[in-house]
């Protein structure tokens, strides 16, 4: 069973972004975990809501994931919309190449018209107990046009914008947690 909590960060008068954090209890090794986050070529068969990812900076499906790594990943959003995004590996601390090393962490910058978003999952072993390990997820979102600025400031728009990405970064989490443990425990 995993124990999840988020917090969800908005100042407005300082900032006009989006921003949530969320903490995860997986029952699988950290290793487990960590794998399904940096297999992004199997994004779409571990996370619901993907549909597809394709590398566009020229690495093959059986490259590691390096800082500079591209893929455009297509997602099923709220009421079957679709949204398709560019994602770039901006920072990854692997452990120094150790596979029993951890706290790791993946970061990401994702490009949306009239947005910029940032984000980092991190897999660390739950209190020198590497059976089950904490997933945790940040991400900010950042208006960048006109019309996202009027987006994220109107009581509609923050409602809209907040609901679908805590609902977002839940279902990856949810997924993510899932895959592992049903590894962890022989099935598939």
């Amino acid at each position: 069973m995993t124990n999840s909590s988020h917090y969800v960060t908005r100042q407005p008068r300082r900032w006009d972004g989006f921003g949530v954090a969320s903490v995860q209890e997986i029952n699988a090794p950290p290793s487990r975990v960590w794998s399904k986050i940096i297999d992004i070529d199997s994004s779409p068969l571990i996370l619901s809501t993907v549909e597809s990812m394709e590398r566009i900076d020229g690495s093959r499906v059986e490259d590691p994931v390096r800082v500079g790594t591209r893929w455009k990943q297509t997602r099923r959003g709220v009421e079957s919309s679709k949204h398709t995004t560019i994602i770039t590996c901006t920072a990854l601390d692997n452990g120094g190449g150790d596979p029993d090393r951890f706290p790791k962490t993946f970061s990401i910058t994702t490009s949306v018209p009239g947005t910029a978003s940032t984000g980092s999952l991190s897999v660390e072993c739950v209190e020198g107990d590497c059976s089950r390990c904490h997933l945790v997820v940040s991400f900010a979102l950042v208006p960048q046009s006109l019309l996202s600025r009027l987006l994220f400031t109107s009581p509609i728009g923050r409602y809209f914008i907040d609901r679908t990405s805590i609902k977002h970064v839940e279902d990856d989490m949810a997924d993510i947690a899932k895959a592992s443990e049903k590894e962890e425990n022989g099935e598939e």
